[in-house]
């Protein structure tokens, strides 16, 4: 009976030591990908503070440079003048519409290509960052 008692023990005790190894390597892998989660969100902070700045910069320049052109977009509005209050009315309405209108696709069009690209390339940056905490580099899951 106590030769039981000592197998039992054995097993028991054989069991909790690889049971304790296996929460032991648990528990590095948990803080180990902590800590990649953690590195992953400071890096995706970081790209998406600097991707704002970027962004206002872009649409500031770009919308100095439309104000410049302001003029150029003014002589291209071609309606004719008449002389009347109704017909300055007219007149300051419709050119307030084609110069909107000129401003914001041109604006747009300016915008939309170069910040696109740059965005999907961040895109990308962050996609590949992520597959890299997620892996060991060798393909293998942590």
């Amino acid at each position: 009976m106590r030769a039981n008692v000592d197998v039992v023990q054995a097993a028991a005790s054989a069991n909790k030591e690889k049971l304790e190894k296996q929460l032991q390597i648990s528990t590095q892998v948990f803080n180990d990908c902590r800590m990649n989660f953690a590195q992953f969100e400071r890096a995706y902070r970081e790209q998406t503070e600097r991707l704002r700045a970027e962004v206002h910069l872009k649409v500031s320049a770009d919308f100095s440079e439309e104000i410049m052109r302001l003029e150029a977009i003014i002589d291209r509005f071609n309606m004719p003048f008449m002389d009347t209050t109704q017909g300055i009315i007219e007149y300051k309405r419709a050119l307030a519409e084609f110069t909107d209108k000129c401003v914001s696709s041109d604006l747009e069009a300016r915008c939309t290509g170069g910040l696109m690209s740059r965005i999907w390339n961040l895109e990308n940056d962050m996609f590949l960052s992520c597959v890299r905490f997620c892996f060991n580099g060798d393909g293998s899951g942590l």
